[in-house]
């Protein structure tokens, strides 16, 4: 063998060489043989700087532009920060492959510990962005053809991910049933992992000004408006939520633009307080409706000290005794009108707690509660959308829980329902405290008197009413003679129907002898009652001789008490007529 023979054999043994020892001294971890819907973790540590190789395999919609549909990526297991992940910009398509994405590549990695997540969402058509009528039509024509479902068959066998590193720092924990995330330091409250439909309370005191840490991820609802799944923290002395992520306190948490993380430090002062942790029916750790966030098992919320000298002044307590309430009306099903009315004999601090659902199509609620002054029908109470707050569960359930302060007199407690979504009877999820649906008046005084507060007879004023005719419905035709025996001041209160048109619920006053009207409900003598424009009201007083004398009100086919067909007004339980004596 002559000598360029010889240089070029044992330049080929050593590149042959060189390739079959290409992985030898090198560690891996594999994720593999992926089930849709399920999320796959492991953790890696590296005791160097080093650089790993990543050969990810995912998969895209066609429909949908860029969204991937499965794809892995990895987070920092002391910062909990997403370190890298398969994404539009950093992926290949193989040719004419309609599906997959893959990722080949060196990347690098400072020293610390790892965790590798890869997920496969759910759904052919879970993530779709159809812009123009060509995309319409294109969006047709996949969802008719099988070409997709035979793609994905294909392919998701080949899904998952391949970690390769020097195996003298590169240590892979592979045992995804040893697998747990790292917690880098004790927490005082953790609630994470959380299921569909959960609701906890924890109490807790300080008995020193603090920080605390707070970290949530939940997810957020760009129709409500607010975090459907989320946690928040109440003053037990004022009653008054002291923190509570939103919109514009949270960043993306990765994975779905609706996964929302906090992750910063909250001051508090020394006191009492109870956290809230809660989530609605869908997208959590349980299940994702979506692809879920960059550090998904901390989906929920944990709470660390900011210092040593925080955590000494923390502690967990039992839920205080809360005294039985004053008045409750709860449990409250469909079409409802239910009523208490009570007597404070003195000034007096209340706990108002009362749910209701809130239609976000006009504005208002539909299931409410209100307190009103006997003596001037005044409402001194409602439940409104700018004093209540999200109450878990389904977007439209709403929550009053906080401090009214009373004058001495008589009131009258109020709950109405519609003719769907309440107590048993719920067509979404219900709020986090269901049996509680309705209104509850608890003392809010340190030093309450059981004497300061005494339920009364809803019914008290019936000697006072010299007619009634309220709650009317539909084609109502209704009426009610009284007696005088000597000139009266009465007061009327009414509330029907009407434009500059005429009036269509409306009432008036007859002399009984001789039919002559004494008094009509007109548009010009009303005023706005609240909600929609045609809702009128006469609040008027006029005098009356002694005499025998009849009331009429009439209702025309529609919009009337609990058949609105607009926002109904502000006190649609008198819908009708009521007169009294002055």
């Amino acid at each position: 063998m002559d000598l360029r023979n010889f240089t070029l054999y044992i330049t080929c043994l050593l590149v042959a060489g060189l390739f079959v020892n290409s992985n030898a001294g090198q560690n891996r971890l594999t994720i593999d043989n992926l089930k849709v819907g399920e999320l796959e973790a492991r953790a890696f540590e590296l005791s160097r700087d080093s650089e790993l190789r990543i050969s990810a395999t995912g998969a895209k919609y066609k429909t949908s532009g860029e969204a991937l549909r499965a794809y892995a990526w990895i987070i920092d297991s002391q910062t909990r920060e997403e370190i890298w992940r398969m994404k539009s910009n950093n992926v290949e398509q193989p040719d004419r492959d309609k599906l997959r994405v893959e990722f080949n590549e060196m990347v690098f990695f400072e020293r610390g510990a790892y965790e590798v997540y890869y997920y496969i969402l759910d759904g052919k058509f879970s993530h779709v962005d159809i812009n123009g009528a060509k995309e319409v039509f294109d969006f047709l024509r996949e969802l008719l053809s099988n070409d997709e479902g035979t793609d994905w068959k294909k392919l998701r066998d080949r899904l998952g991910a391949e970690i390769r590193g020097n195996e003298e720092y590169f240590k892979p924990k592979d045992d995804k049933r040893d697998f747990e995330p790292l917690v880098a330091a004790k927490p005082l409250l953790r609630f994470t992992q959380l299921p569909d439909d959960y609701y906890h309370k924890e109490y807790f005191s300080l008995n020193d000004d603090t920080e605390l840490h707070i970290y949530l991820i939940g997810e957020y609802s760009k129709y409500g408006h607010r975090l459907v799944d989320g946690a928040w923290i109440v003053s037990l002395e004022s009653g008054t939520r002291i923190w509570e992520p939103n919109q514009w306190n949270t960043e993306l948490a990765g994975g779905a633009l609706k996964n929302r993380m906090f992750n910063d430090e909250v001051r508090l002062s020394s006191g009492q307080y109870v956290l809230h942790v809660m989530t609605d029916d869908s997208h959590s750790f349980a299940k994702w409706n979506a692809m879920p966030p960059s550090d998904p098992y901390f989906w929920g919320v944990t709470i660390f000290p900011a210092s040593r000298d925080d955590a000494k002044v923390f502690e967990k307590i039992e839920e205080p005794h809360q005294d039985e309430p004053l008045l409750a009306i709860t449990g409250v099903g469909d079409r409802a009108y239910r009523m208490q009315s009570f007597q404070l004999n003195d000034n007096a601090k209340l706990r108002i707690y009362c749910f209701g659902e809130y239609d976000n199509r006009d504005n208002s609620f539909v299931d409410y509660g209100w307190i009103e002054h006997d003596d001037t029908r005044e409402a001194v109470w409602e439940l409104t959308y700018d004093n209540s707050v999200f109450a878990g569960g389904a977007s439209k359930n709403r929550v009053f829980d906080g401090i009214v302060s009373l004058p001495k007199g008589r009131y009258t407690a109020y709950y109405i329902t519609d003719n769907s979504h309440s107590y048993n009877r719920w067509n979404q999820s219900p709020p986090y405290d269901p049996k509680n649906y309705g209104i509850t008046i608890y003392s809010a005084d340190d030093d309450f008197n059981e004497e300061e507060f005494q339920l009364v007879d809803s019914r008290a004023d019936s000697d006072k009413a010299l007619a009634k005719l309220i709650r009317l419905g539909d084609d109502s035709r209704v009426s009610r003679g009284f007696s005088l025996d000597k000139p009266t001041r009465i007061h009327i209160y009414a509330i029907g129907e009407g434009d500059r048109h005429g009036m269509y619920d409306y009432g008036w006053l007859e002399k009984t002898e001789n039919s002559l009207v004494i008094w009509e409900m007109t548009y010009r003598n009303t005023r706005p009652a609240g909600g929609a424009s045609k809702n009128r009201l006469f609040d008027g007083e006029i005098m009356l001789d002694k005499g025998d004398y009849i009331v009429h009100f009439v209702t025309d086919e529609s919009h009337s008490f609990q058949e609105w067909n607009a926002p109904k007004p502000r006190d649609p339980v008198n819908w009708g007529i009521v007169i009294t004596r002055r």
